[in-house]
């Protein structure tokens, strides 16, 4: 989805001044808006001032042991209160747990089940108004709403969406953020690469009119035909997938086609289309190779590797690689981006935090191996395994300023 460009430019050079004593940056945007009323924002490609999080985590939740709520398995999700306490929606055993500031266990709520408070597949958990907990479930097609402190408070049944359920993506006020997966057709008995349709919608959070924001390409994949004429589907190397992100009033749509966002208003309106100047990289032989060594380099079983290897030589790779891997938001409004790199590629990810305006502001380095579940306005928090492949949940100190 791009955005038609044949009105004129009303404004350029828009600078953006960021500092901290006596450093300062000046960054160049150019804005424009096209016939339609959106603003588009067009940031150059240049160096930014560097945020930062403390190298250890102040809040580190999971052990092996199993004692007092430690033991984590599939924690799909975290959010943080006001005061330092952290729900966790822990999807082995279908509960929503909790623990103080320290990450101390507090207490459990849901099971398996499907009986009011139950789960058969916990997944997102959000804060809506007021801090009311608002937890998913991708099998019941359902959202479970608790109070601050874990008490149960109701349902909501989700419609299907053409079909099928939908599942959680986000809150903005009283409105929630649904999508639906489109997964590939048949490929007619020939390996060929498909892609899946991600379906975006708003709704009221006690029921209303669903909005359809927008059909976006997704997962890029390859169906390859084995001997036995059954199907294999395989994520694409350096496949290209759909991001989203909802913070303020803004629901963000990213494409990792090229370096663009998209804003939507709660209505479905674009409001905004935000762009990094910045050609996405070439998929070139070498990266060919270097993607199957890296995928080979784990596995023993040669059965396996000669299933890698077979596929590999009939895959059609993708042109470009993906230009981002990762949208995040906070709740100060801005929105946060991943930028991409090989899977063989080892340091520190590098996310790049753009304003609500569409300007870019800074970027930051996070511990390797960490996967964001949430920002907050001075913290960092995600999963991360360590040597055991014990899960954790860690939470780092985020400090925005630059020098």
């Amino acid at each position: 989805m791009h955005t038609d460009l044949r009105v004129v430019v009303l404004s350029a050079a828009v600078s953006v001044l960021l500092g901290c004593g006596d450093a300062s940056h000046a960054i160049d945007q150019v804005k424009s808006w096209d016939s339609a009323g959106v603003e588009i924002v067009v940031n150059p490609d240049v160096p930014l001032p560097e945020w930062t999080i403390d190298p250890a985590p102040f809040v580190d939740i999971g052990t092996a042991d199993g004692r007092d709520g430690q033991d984590l398995a599939l924690p799909w999700s975290s959010v943080r209160f006001g005061d330092g306490r952290i729900a966790i929606s822990n999807g082995q055993s279908n509960e929503l747990r909790f623990y103080d500031s320290d990450g101390q266990f507090i207490r459990s709520v849901g099971r398996e089940g499907e009986g009011p408070g139950e789960f058969r597949a916990i997944g997102l958990v959000q804060l809506g108004r007021a801090d009311t907990i608002i937890v998913s479930d991708g099998i019941l097609s359902r959202l479970t709403l608790f109070s601050p402190s874990g008490e149960f408070g109701r349902t909501i049944r989700l419609e299907a969406i053409e079909n099928r359920g939908p599942q959680l993506r986000g809150v903005l006020s009283d409105t929630i953020v649904l999508f639906r997966i489109r997964l590939y057709g048949r490929s007619g008995g020939r390996s060929i690469p498909v892609r899946d349709t991600l379906l975006l919608t708003t709704r009221p959070l006690d029921g209303g009119v669903t909005t359809v924001i927008g059909r976006f390409p997704a997962q890029e994949k390859f169906n390859q035909i084995l001997p036995n004429r059954s199907v294999m589907g395989w994520n694409l190397p350096f496949g290209r997938n759909v991001h989203t992100a909802v913070t303020g009033n803004r629901v963000w749509v990213g494409v990792s086609d090229s370096y663009e966002l998209m804003g939507f208003g709660p209505t479905g309106d674009l409001r905004s289309v935000v762009r990094l100047d910045r050609p996405t990289l070439r998929v070139e032989q070498t990266d060919r190779s270097r993607f199957l060594e890296h995928q080979l380099s784990g596995i023993e079983d040669d059965d396996l590797r000669r299933t890698y290897e077979s596929f590999h030589q009939i895959v059609d790779f993708p042109e470009t690689m993906p230009a981002f891997s990762a949208l995040k938001s906070d709740p100060l409004g801005y929105v946060w981006v991943q930028d991409y790199r090989p899977p063989w590629e080892e340091g520190e990810p590098e996310w790049r935090a753009f304003e609500t305006s569409g300007n870019q502001v800074a970027v930051l380095q996070t511990p390797e191996g960490l996967q964001i579940q949430e920002i907050g306005a001075d913290y960092v928090m995600g999963l991360w395994r360590d040597p055991l492949g014990i899960e954790h949940i860690r939470v780092y100190r985020l400090s925005r300023k630059t020098s």
